[in-house]
């Protein structure tokens, strides 16, 4: 085996699904909801097979002979942990679609076989859903997936007799064969066959279920961070795994409290899908910001990244650890101070308006955020005769 992924939940009817009594992968159904459903379950559980010894690791897309891409596998794991997955089975003589209640996933939804009738309408479980599993003539009949493969429902892997783990959830292999750029996820990979792009059919099929697609990906960027280099210079790296007509990148930067403005210009590589590092240093620069990237291409669109704060290089005893910060705040307030010190903390919007005010000892150090809105923040811990003030940002 080589891995293995899928959601780690599943729900129907929250407030947001576009269809009902329909479940939603994890992925799928937080992102169409704007929060998280179930925020102490991860969306997606992956599985990797770390005792082979013939992974290629590299980012370059050229595996050695023997080898497989690390790459190219996680990408279709994820593909099914994002929602390319159904809930088709063939035990004995009955074919089943859907839970234990014949509810079904969204894949499900957009099932159909060659005469255009629907996977779902079938009585489950039944031999005539088995038949139907088994029959080599499954189709995804979504709008969009269907203007992808140029009007015609793509094929979906479902041989005689039914193959476990394979059947059902991925591209027939056959009509998407190795190296097509739609095979990704198809359900076998060839050694040093490298595909790191899921391809205009499945993204159709995303659309479908319902995942919004960002058409001006033509650059990807990761790793992108900002920190202190000393007590004057910011220091921002990040990295692109795929460039596609990229004029470069503008450098932005917002003091707290301000606009952001550009501050610098990196130029791209106009098309590359190797892994490139990028670095920037923003000189004469010792007060607070926040730093964010412009990415701008060719025809001058652009896209722009998530915003990072940087500290300003004050004396300020008071430091906060995780920031930007997403569920929790943790602070510590000078050196050579008792945990067990008194103190009256609150905390302020940008505007000035008191988020909570509470009593404690240092040795208790964290403020649960989960709930608030993302934005800038103001702590001030006070103690019996100092006030200290620092900003944090929450994601």
């Amino acid at each position: 085996m080589l891995g293995s992924a899928g959601p780690r939940y599943s729900i129907r009817n929250f407030a947001e699904a576009p269809e009902r009594d329909v479940f939603y992968p994890a992925a799928l159904a937080n992102a169409l909801a704007g929060r998280d459903l179930e925020a102490n379950l991860p969306d997606i559980v992956a599985r990797f097979n770390q005792n082979r010894a013939d992974w290629y690791f590299g980012l370059d897309g050229n595996p050695p002979p023997g080898a497989f891409d690390f790459v190219t596998v996680v990408l279709h794991e994820l593909g099914h942990g994002m929602g390319f997955i159904g809930t088709g089975e063939v035990t004995l003589s009955e074919g089943s679609v859907g839970n234990d209640d014949g509810v079904p996933l969204i894949f499900d939804f957009f099932v159909q076989n060659g005469s255009g009738v629907a996977i779902t309408s079938f009585p489950s479980p039944s031999s005539q859903l088995r038949q139907q599993l088994e029959g080599n003539n499954l189709f995804f009949g979504g709008n969009n997936t269907i203007e992808a493969n140029l009007g015609v429902a793509p094929r979906i892997y479902a041989p005689n007799p039914w193959d476990d783990g394979s059947s059902y959830s991925h591209w027939d292999e056959q009509a998407f064969p190795s190296r097509n750029i739609n095979s990704l996820m198809t359900p076998q990979l060839a050694r040093r066959e490298v595909i790191q792009d899921i391809g205009d059919i499945t993204r159709g099929m995303m659309q479908d279920m319902g995942w919004t697609l960002n058409t001006g990906a033509n650059v990807i960027i990761t790793n992108f961070r900002a920190q202190r280099a000393n007590p004057s210079d910011v220091l921002l790296r990040w990295s692109t795994i795929l460039e596609r007509e990229n004029q470069g990148f503008v450098i932005e930067k917002a003091p707290i409290g301000s606009s952001f403005v550009a501050v610098g210009f990196i130029a791209g590589n106009n098309d590359a899908t190797a892994l490139v590092n990028y670095e920037f240093t923003d000189r004469f620069a010792p007060d607070e910001a926040l730093y964010r990237l412009r990415q701008v291409s060719l025809d001058e669109s652009f896209n722009l990244t998530d915003s990072v704060l940087v500290a300003g290089n004050g004396l300020n005893s008071l430091r906060i650890f995780n920031n930007p910060a997403i569920n929790t705040v943790r602070y510590v307030l000078g050196e050579g101070r008792s945990a067990n010190e008194p103190v009256t903390l609150a905390v302020f919007d940008t505007r000035g308006r008191e988020m909570m005010s509470l009593s404690r000892t240092l040795v208790s150090n964290e403020i649960f955020i989960r709930d608030w809105t993302p934005g800038v923040y103001i702590l001030r811990v006070q103690t019996a005769t100092e006030v200290f003030v620092e900003r944090f940002l929450k994601y």
